[in-house]
């Protein structure tokens, strides 16, 4: 018998792909969703699994193409590029509009104007999924409207907001436990462990708002550029949320 709920799956760029394997251990116990709402990566993910492809198809892709989240990494004009993961979904997404797609797909993104949320649902699918994944600093903001965009994870790295009111339970899947702190860490991953704590607080709260919780505690050894291990980071979102399943059964 399935089991049909909203899924909400957060950003967290090489680590969303464990959001792979936790889709598939869920899909595999009969639990089938109606919408799905994400941001920066996870937004990716959820644009994929709306547009028809099944989790295993997504996961050929990304063993064939290792691209699918992986941003180029050439300077431009003192930013990084995300023209590769432009590229990409322009070649395999099947649909370009919100409205084409097989359910319901809700991408979160930040206005750096003032901070606030903007949730997307119509329109071209692309350029949202670009704004959604631009991390500010780091990559040039995407401007729709007249409005310049970047990461949703800055706003809400687990976007409930779309389902206050839905007559569904939802799932939410976090791809960001923090790991202890280590002075000897480098100034990368101690800037990357900065950037989660200071958005902990919102995701902390929405997940009060989720019938089940996925946040795998392994991932925490993981970087959000570790795209060379895509194949590992699968395979912990798979049992880890097998065994979640077992322990912890949602009515």
């Amino acid at each position: 018998m399935s089991t049909t709920y909203n899924l909400i799956l957060s950003g967290g760029g090489a680590r969303a792909y464990a959001q792979l394997g936790a889709i598939k251990a869920l899909n595999e116990n009969n639990f089938i969703f109606n919408a799905i709402s994400g941001t920066s990566a996870g937004a990716v993910v959820g644009a994929f699994y709306c547009d028809g492809f099944s989790v295993e198809e997504i996961i050929e892709l990304v063993s064939k193409n290792n691209s699918f989240l992986n941003f180029n990494y050439s300077l431009n004009k003192g930013f990084l590029s995300n023209e590769k993961l432009d590229k990409f979904l322009k070649k395999n997404l099947r649909s370009t509009e919100f409205e084409a797609l097989k359910h319901p797909l809700f991408v979160s993104a930040t206005n750096l104007n003032d901070g606030t949320q903007r949730i997307f649902n119509s329109g071209k699918i692309i350029d949202t999924l670009l704004a959604a994944t631009s991390i500010p600093i780091l990559y040039k903001p995407i401007w729709i409207d007249g409005i310049p965009y970047g990461d949703g994870a800055i706003s809400s790295n687990l976007p409930v907001e779309p389902f206050y009111n839905s007559e569904f339970k939802s799932i939410g899947i976090h791809v960001n436990p923090i790991a202890k702190f280590d002075s000897d860490d480098n100034i990368g991953k101690q800037l990357e462990r900065l950037f989660h704590l200071c958005v902990k607080e919102t995701t902390f709260k929405n997940t009060n708002k989720v019938s089940l919780f996925i946040e795998p505690p392994e991932l925490s050894q993981y970087g959000i550029f570790d795209f060379k291990k895509i194949n590992e980071i699968i395979d912990i979102g798979y049992n880890y949320t097998l065994q979640l399943l077992q322990q912890l059964p949602v009515s």
